[in-house]
């Protein structure tokens, strides 16, 4: 892989990656998400190669730069969707706070979803008993309250660096190049 990228092939390294994670992804997943598997696969299928989305980066004209802006995130919208979820992640691991809110929250909700397909569990708030519907109303509130609290920050750093970036990318990468759009010609890097 490292010498594939090394040499330029970025599409052999996409189709190792590719099928590495696929087979590991098999192995992983239960049936009971094998739908949303296929509808994630759906999605990353509409990516575009990394060598048009990284190469060739220009500086644009001041009024070529919101068309540039427009056409890149049109083109490569999958692409910037892939990096945000990458770069969520990371900030995620690299934060133990974040990393261990995170994973509590997928244990807590593993372990209500399991709870809550019991028909004879009723628990009571208040001598109120909770329905389904209100179960699933005060856990999602109780997921939201704990991540904000704890990997609030983390997460709105991250979406605020990606938002940055996708913009930075947005204006400089020339689609003109790949053929996304025409427009004048831009000033190399």
């Amino acid at each position: 892989v490292a010498a594939a990228v090394a040499g330029g092939n970025f599409s052999a390294a996409q189709s190792f990656v590719a099928g590495a994670l696929g087979s590991a992804t098999a192995a992983a997943v239960p049936t009971a998400l094998q739908p949303v598997k296929e509808r994630a696969g759906r999605f990353l299928s509409n990516a575009r190669p990394w060598r048009d989305f990284f190469i060739p980066l220009t500086v644009p004209s001041s009024s070529d730069a919101c068309s540039r802006l427009t056409a890149n995130i049109y083109h490569f919208q999958t692409n910037y969707a892939i990096l945000f979820v990458f770069g969520l992640v990371l900030a995620i691991v690299l934060q133990p706070s974040a990393l261990v809110s995170v994973v509590a929250t997928v244990v807590a909700w593993m372990i209500f979803l399991k709870k809550n397909d019991d028909p004879e569990w009723s628990p009571v708030v208040g001598g109120v008993a909770l329905g389904p519907v209100q179960r699933w109303l005060l856990m999602s509130a109780i997921t939201a309250i704990v991540l904000l609290f704890v990997a609030g920050s983390t997460i709105f750093n991250a979406a605020i660096f990606y938002l940055l970036g996708a913009i930075a990318h947005g204006i400089l990468h020339d689609p003109a190049a790949s053929g996304t759009i025409s427009g004048p010609p831009s000033v190399p890097l």
